[in-house]
C-alpha cells in the first residue's frame, strides 16, 4: 500500500514596494509561507498599503507564471484584486492560500503572488 506523502506549498512572493500614483506604497509579503495538505494548513500573503489619501485602495494581483502549484488543482484560486481599507492612511488585507487535498504524491510546490504595476486610486 502506497501512502501519499504530505504535499507542501512554499509560498513565494515577489517582494514589491512601489510608490504608486498619489504616493501610496503597496507591499506584499508571505507572512505564513508554508501550507500543506491534508489538514487545512493554509499559507497567507499580506497586502499592505501606506501613505494613502484614499479611504479604500484596490490592489491588482496575479499568480506568477513561475509558480509550480496550479490554481483549482493544487489550491483554491487567489483573487485578481483586493480592496485595502485605509481610513487612517494605512491598512492591509490577508489572502489565504488553501491547498486542495488529493491523493497524488507530489514534491513541494510554490505559489508566487505579485502586485500588478499600475496606477492605484
Amino acid at each position: 500500500m502506497k501512502i501519499p506523502s504530505f504535499k507542501k506549498f512554499l509560498l513565494g512572493c515577489l517582494f514589491l514596494l512601489s510608490t504608486l500614483a498619489f504616493g501610496q506604497n503597496v507591499e506584499i509579503n508571505a507572512i505564513d509561507p508554508n501550507a500543506s495538505e491534508p489538514g487545512g494548513n493554509t499559507g497567507t500573503f499580506r497586502i499592505s498599503v501606506t501613505s494613502s489619501p484614499s479611504a479604500n485602495v484596490t490592489v491588482n494581483l496575479e499568480v506568477d507564471a513561475g509558480s509550480t502549484a496550479l490554481a483549482d488543482a493544487d489550491y483554491n484560486a487567489l483573487p485578481g484584486s483586493v480592496v485595502v481599507s485605509t481610513p487612517l492612511g494605512a491598512g492591509f488585507v490577508d489572502v489565504d492560500v488553501e491547498p486542495l487535498d488529493d491523493s497524488i504524491d507530489e514534491d513541494a510546490e510554490s505559489v508566487i503572488y505579485n502586485i500588478i504595476a499600475g496606477s492605484y486610486t
